[in-house]
């Protein structure tokens, strides 16, 4: 079971409210899923990101360039939030941040060994789209 969460559930039967150190610690009792936190970061940031995969691990999210209408594919890799994830372009644009396979690969967040489970996917997605 999860401690953290019993703990919290007594204390609010006994009318004390939750328990501040239950919620902040209760990564260490088996607490919320950094995970399942960065998308619903990126899902609340972003209510026109498309999911296209059963297990959250792909969206398509459509923005505009100028008058011109793109759409960033973002890629949630098995091991997300301890690598990084994987944003592309369906369709070319020109740009310093952009490879020859349209991924985004010039943000500082997604330079070689720069990567941290801490960075926020959905301020990531905002620099980027």
């Amino acid at each position: 079971t999860d401690r953290g969460l019993v703990l919290e559930r007594s204390a609010e039967r006994r009318g004390a409210g939750p328990l501040p150190c239950a919620r902040m610690f209760g990564g260490i009792f088996g607490g919320s899923d950094p995970r399942l936190s960065q998308i619903a970061g990126l899902e609340a940031a972003f209510p026109a990101a498309q999911c296209k995969q059963a297990d959250k691990s792909l969206y398509d999210l459509p923005f505009n360039v100028g008058n011109l209408p793109y759409t960033l594919r973002i890629f949630l890799p098995p091991k997300f939030p301890d690598v990084p994830p994987v944003l592309q372009l369906l369709k070319p644009l020109k740009h310093e941040w952009v490879n020859q396979y349209n991924q985004v690969v010039g943000h500082a967040y997604l330079s070689p060994g720069t990567w941290s489970s801490h960075f926020e996917l959905a301020q990531l997605v905002k620099e980027v789209a």
